[in-house]
């Protein structure tokens, strides 16, 4: 009996030890699944307020497109063009230079408070349009009419060139050559009160004989309209 009771009491604490270490383990596991269960819930919450995220900026940007204006130079409506009489330095009348330019918009909704933006804070006149060659700068003689755009109205400005330095070059000879690439910015508002600028580039070459324009094409196909860009305040 001692024996069997001896070796009853052995398996049962071998028993109790094998059940000890099970559960010990178990509770590890259990632990550690608990640990990376924990982990895949801030990981979902993370993902989940990404893409909170991002719907809220691809439907910012949605209703952005929905108003968004866009102008574009309408190249093949725009024009240049001499008119009336300007004196030169020798007392003698001769016409004056003007490059108009049109716009359009193109885009899904009105634009508003139209106008050529200055280059600097307090502009003059001739602080609106940078050329590539800074011995030949151009005037604003007219800004943006009208100043509002329903979508597929259409706006104009017009520049001039110096007036001083067009009288002496035609001054000097019957003939004269203007070529130049001119850049330029435009800004307005959508009706939701976002302001918005667009970039634009153009060339252009004239040549004028005896007081006129002799060349078919002077404003050329090489221009670059860049898109609206956001002005944050």
């Amino acid at each position: 009996m001692n024996v069997i009771s001896t070796i009853i009491a052995g398996i049962s604490l071998v028993w109790t030890i094998f059940n000890s270490v099970n559960q010990s383990k178990s509770s590890k596991k259990i632990l550690e699944y608990k640990k990376e269960v924990d982990k895949s819930n801030v990981t979902l919450k993370n993902i989940e307020l990404k893409y909170e995220k991002a719907q809220n900026v691809i439907s910012e940007m949605a209703t952005k497109c929905m108003v968004l204006p866009y102008l574009n130079l309408d190249i093949n409506k725009s024009r240049i063009y001499l008119m009336g009489e300007t004196a030169n330095i020798e007392g003698k009348e001769y016409p004056q230079f003007f490059i108009k330019l049109k716009f359009k918009n193109v885009g899904t909704a009105t634009a508003a408070n139209i106008n050529l933006m200055p280059l600097k804070k307090e502009p003059n006149l001739n602080e609106y349009i940078d050329t590539e060659y800074s011995s030949n700068f151009h005037v604003v003689y007219q800004f943006m009419e009208p100043n509002s755009l329903f979508v597929n109205d259409t706006a104009s400005c017009i520049i001039t060139i110096d007036f001083d330095k067009y009288s002496k070059d035609v001054s000097r000879k019957r003939s004269t050559k203007y070529n130049n690439s001119i850049s330029f910015k435009v800004r307005y508002t959508d009706i939701t009160g976002r302001k918005y600028y667009q970039a634009y580039t153009l060339v252009y070459d004239v040549e004028i004989h005896n007081g006129k324009i002799s060349n078919k094409y002077p404003l050329t196909q090489n221009y670059t309209v860049y898109p609206p860009k956001e002005i944050k305040d």
